[in-house]
């Protein structure tokens, strides 16, 4: 086989894969773009398959002829007719076109008598019409934008080459006509085939694009859209993503202009809350209570064609607008349906099912995000709520400990002139009494003033500085020694430990804390308190940071950790008062500092074995 074999051989298959290509499209989703669509290349690939039965059978060539030129006469007519759904042919040349195409197809019923003028009219009939298409796609080519654009860019490489092709060969029949026994040079056959095949191809690429050019183009689109939209969007508010929604989608389909609608169930239409640049020319939009029910139902986009998937009153507008068909998206986010996005076309569009793959992607990020914006709105509501509720609760607690401290001390100081002025009185049991009432109003005074530790704690502004715990550490232990000087501890603190925080707090949290070893080891004949860092731990995980873990602890009577999560509430205590006297409010001081420093503390113990609490400062260091 030739090389110009081989080219004749690769444009048949070409065309014969697009004829068939687009016919089982129209098959399956029947529809006038597909319709034309398909018309456009079964006509081409027509008029191949007559040829090659010419060459099987050349007793029907005389017959066959004339089918072949009708089949190539009639492609212009129909890539026309396809070019009408994306750009508006005036009605005056496409009536014009009609009247020549019928003339030209009555002249080819001469052709057996007179070849001559029926293939010039015809020829000069294609390429002029050729011409006229291909400048229309051309010129949609470089303005629809979107996947439309992508496609038309391919087409309009087709139909140039296609229309050279077409030139090529009128200019061939008037030289044959005017020197009848002129030679053409061999090339000339390998370069018409080369332009055939590259025509096919480029229609190919074109209107029956393979799915890895296709998920190409739509990621380019989509990215476009994400960096146009919301890169920068997530601190938009609700209106501003919607806007930002209908206009990039309307953009990226080539669609007039676009609105973000809510269903109203009491109207049964679409109001329009949001609007696109160009605006939207209507109110409402009221497609047929079926089709929006399937869309409520499946959450799918849907191409509504007009009038028949829409009310009269919205099909007369549409009349008005001469918009053909409208794509309905639902904007479905985890959390609910913001919305649904209309895009009004004045044309059906070639390819439907790539437009609403590529406006459901769009719509799920803006969903994403509008997701993401109503959670962090709640979010931070419900941070709102809990400050004001934690203020009133402090506010709370510091004012009913300030109101307990006049009856108390109302109580203590009568307890006290009794106990003076009628202690003659009073035989033992009175006495006993009278002491146990003033015990009790003694430790509820230390509960008062430990809720206002608690509270002054939650409401005092932090200093951020260097604490020096070890010095901090050896002035609590200096203190303890001296109100229980017979007490035998051993005291180790290690040197040079400091860390970032609060010093005032700090040292609340260590005084209680040192303060807690040093009761829970007084059974202790010689008790241990130990007082330090831990050599550096990763505390977050890879991210190349570690945190300082301080401990305090000691060699007492330890706890079960069953009990460990009751530690650090108020009031929570793990022994009696007449084994270790407190009102275990200490632990849940010392819990809200280390937590006001963004730090966390647990403890680790055995009975009879001591116990060890660790905290940290949040306090983040490089490795």
């Amino acid at each position: 086989m030739t090389f110009e074999g081989l080219l004749q051989v690769l444009t048949q298959f070409i065309f014969y894969f697009l004829a068939v290509i687009t016919f089982l499209r129209w098959w399956r989703y029947p529809s006038r773009v597909h319709l034309d669509t398909m018309h456009v290349f079964v006509s081409i690939g027509l008029a191949i398959f007559i040829q090659d039965l010419q060459v099987l059978f050349p007793v029907i060539a005389p017959f066959s002829s004339i089918f072949i030129a009708i089949a190539f006469v009639v492609h212009p007519f129909f890539l026309l007719r396809l070019v009408r759904h994306f750009y508006p042919i005036p009605t005056w040349v496409h009536r014009l076109t009609l009247i020549a195409l019928i003339f030209i197809l009555i002249s080819l019923a001469f052709l057996p008598i007179s070849p001559v003028l029926p293939l010039l009219l015809a020829i000069g009939y294609i390429v002029l019409i050729e011409e006229y298409a291909s400048y229309i796609i051309v010129y949609g080519a470089f303005t629809i934008k979107g996947f439309l654009g992508y496609r038309l860019r391919l087409a309009s490489i087709g139909s140039g080459l296609l229309t050279l092709f077409f030139l090529t060969a009128f200019m061939l029949v008037f030289i044959f006509l005017a020197h009848p026994n002129a030679q053409f040079p061999p090339w000339l056959g390998v370069f018409g085939q080369s332009l055939s095949i590259l025509s096919g191809l480029s229609y190919y690429l074109g209107f029956a694009s393979p799915r890895w050019l296709k998920q190409n183009w739509q990621y380019k689109e989509f990215y476009n859209f994400v960096n146009q939209t919301t890169h920068q969007s997530y601190n938009d508010n609700y209106q501003e993503l919607l806007e930002k929604l209908a206009t990039g989608a309307f953009k990226a389909v080539g669609g007039q202009t676009a609105a973000i609608t809510h269903w109203d169930a009491s109207k049964e239409s679409l109001t329009i809350k949001v609007q696109s640049t160009p605006p939207f020319p209507i109110e409402n939009f009221q497609p047929l209570r079926e089709k929006i029910t399937n869309i409520q139902k499946n959450k799918q986009g849907y191409l509504a064609h007009i009038p028949q998937d829409v009310m009269p009153e919205t099909a007369q507008w549409a009349n008005q607008f001469g918009a053909k068909a409208m794509y309905i998206i639902p904007i479905v986010g985890a959390l609910q349906t913001w919305g649904y996005l209309l895009i009004p076309l004045r044309h059906e569009p070639l390819f439907t099912q790539d437009d609403l793959d590529l406006l459901t992607l769009l719509v799920a990020e803006i969903a994403t995000a509008l997701d993401k914006d109503s959670l962090i709105q709640e979010l931070q509501q419900r941070q709102i709520e809990l400050e004001v509720t934690n203020k009133e609760l402090e506010s709370f607690s510091y004012s009913v400990s300030h109101d307990l401290r006049a009856p108390l001390r109302a109580i203590n100081g009568f307890s006290q002139a009794l106990s003076n002025k009628y202690a003659d009185a009073l035989d033992e049991q009175g006495k006993h009494y009278l002491n146990r009432i003033r015990e009790n109003t003694h430790q509820m005074g230390e509960l008062i003033d430990d809720l206002l530790a608690l509270s002054r704690i939650t409401r005092r502004e932090m200093e951020i500085d260097n604490v020096y715990i070890t010095k901090i550490a050896r002035e609590i232990d200096e203190r303890l020694r001296s109100e229980e000087p017979d007490r035998q501890v051993q005291f180790e603190v290690e040197e040079f430990v400091e860390g970032l925080g609060d010093a005032d707090l700090i040292k609340i949290a260590l005084q209680n804390l040192i303060s807690n070893a040093w009761k829970f080891t007084s059974s202790r004949a010689t008790a241990l308190i130990q007082v330090g860092v831990l050599p550096m731990q990763s505390n977050l995980g890879d991210t190349g940071k570690e945190s300082k873990i301080f401990f305090v602890r000691d060699n007492g009577v330890g706890f079960d950790m069953k009990y460990a999560d009751k530690l650090f509430g108020a009031f929570q205590r793990l022994h009696s008062t007449s084994e270790f006297p407190g009102t275990g409010i200490g632990l849940a001081i010392v819990q809200r500092i280390i937590h006001r420093h963004g730090g966390k503390i647990w403890a680790e113990s055995e009975l009879e074995k001591g116990a060890t609490f660790y905290f940290t400062l949040g306090e983040i260091y490089e490795k």
